[in-house]
């Protein structure tokens, strides 16, 4: 994925972003970029499009704001339902859409046939399916986190009935409120780091 990265910034002109790529490739083949220390991972809403490689770090958590809507207490089968009606999506009733919807298939198009290209040759390592068959089979999984590393569903409480988006970006804004941060920090080291 490297070389198509590089060949890329090479053909855009982008000289600097290719050197750096083929400096650091060695590195990152044989993990000595950090002299075998291991890096622990969170991520924040981050929509499940590829697997992880856990091999590469240390711990990896997703957190991801989820209200549950299920009333039998099996959290393990959570799941987003998509927007029913077109005034869920803006008060963000069921947790973050961004993670929800933005899954395989979401992607913007690309402006360049250089840019085309490069995704194309990205798709057919990492992705199944392709256009809008893809994204509406990703997005009708509802899945929540990916099957690598530790998920941490947390109902933020972030939807305030407010239309206006920028009080709460589809659900996606809730992992960086001030009122978030002890509780994101205390959860982050339970699931780290507790035995």
């Amino acid at each position: 994925m490297l070389g198509t990265l590089a060949a890329y910034a090479r053909e855009t002109g982008q000289a600097d972003l290719a050197a750096t790529i083929t400096r650091i490739e060695p590195w990152l083949g044989s993990a000595t970029w950090l002299n075998g220390a291991v890096v622990d991972m969170v991520t924040f809403g981050t929509p499940v499009r590829y697997g992880w490689d856990p091999s590469g770090i240390g711990k990896l958590v997703h957190v991801v704001n989820h209200r549950n809507l299920r009333t039998d207490g099996k959290t393990w089968l959570a799941k987003m339902e998509l927007p029913q009606i077109t005034m869920e999506m803006p008060i963000a009733w069921g947790g973050d859409y961004v993670q929800e919807l933005a899954v395989a298939g979401s992607d913007a198009v690309p402006a360049t046939d250089a840019a085309k290209a490069a995704n194309k040759a990205i798709w057919e390592m990492v992705e199944p399916y392709d256009g809008f068959e893809r994204w509406l089979e990703c997005a009708r999984r509802a899945v929540r986190f990916p099957s690598e590393g530790c998920c941490l569903l947390a109902d933020y409480q972030d939807c305030t009935g407010s239309t206006d988006v920028r009080d709460h970006y589809y659900g996606h804004a809730a992992y960086t409120r001030l009122n978030a941060l002890l509780f994101n920090t205390t959860e982050i080291v339970r699931c780290l780091y507790s035995a």
